[in-house]
């Protein structure tokens, strides 16, 4: 088991927390604590040796902005699209990833109500990413 991150690191969280909770309680020591390997998307290309014409899809609960501004142009251009369920807006993303070379359509965010104890809405949308250079058919 591991997460993609901003950084190849190892995070400490409860085994009894799920979904968004994990990295809200992120390196507490409990007595149900596991470690939880944390990889970046250029590692996870090089580790399992894959192809430049992936296809990467992310719903990560808000951590998407750490894992694509902070991955290289390089390591973005090798995915031929990118679907990512985005929280909280999708400005910087669509700037990143335009910068990187891709065309980028966004499908209007809709509110949801959330748990108790976290955010009371919670505002959610799709982006939809297309290489130029992977295809001469853009979205």
């Amino acid at each position: 088991m591991a997460g993609c991150g901003e950084k190849n690191e190892v995070i400490k969280c409860n085994s009894k927390d799920m979904g968004i909770d994990v990295f809200l309680n992120k390196n507490v020591e409990t007595k149900n604590t596991v470690e939880i390997p944390m990889i970046t998307l250029a590692e996870i290309l090089k580790r399992y040796n894959l192809s430049d014409s992936c296809i990467l899809k992310m719903d990560c609960e808000g951590h998407e902005y750490d894992i694509i501004i902070s991955a290289s142009k390089d390591t973005l251009i090798r995915f031929s699209e990118i679907l990512i369920e985005y929280h909280y807006g999708y400005k910087n993303l669509k700037e990143k990833l335009e910068e990187s070379g891709f065309v980028v359509n966004i499908i209007r965010p809709y509110t949801i109500r959330t748990p108790l104890g976290m955010h009371k809405r919670q505002f959610i949308g799709l982006l939809y990413a297309k290489n130029k250079s992977k295809s001469s058919n853009y979205i």
